[in-house]
């Protein structure tokens, strides 16, 4: 297969690294630093909801809206 015709992902943008290299700089990263509420609070008004919770990865995502649904263990 030959994999040169695939795009690289994520894209590798001047920007993108410059906001990485910020948020490096600025050791400060999770769920208390202030780039992570600028985040979800941008990402909830792009979607129109009143809230945005950020998450380390895809498996915390599904636990906590599964919690929010109302399942446990068991069910």
């Amino acid at each position: 297969m030959d994999r040169s015709r695939w795009p690289s992902w994520p894209p590798r943008l001047p920007e993108i690294s410059a906001a990485l290299q910020c948020v490096v700089d600025s050791d400060q990263w999770g769920v208390r630093a202030e780039i992570t509420a600028t985040f979800e609070h941008d990402f909830a008004a792009l979607h129109g909801a009143e809230y945005a919770l950020a998450m380390a990865n895809g498996t915390l995502g599904l636990v906590a809206a599964l919690r929010a649904a109302g399942v446990s263990k068991g069910q």
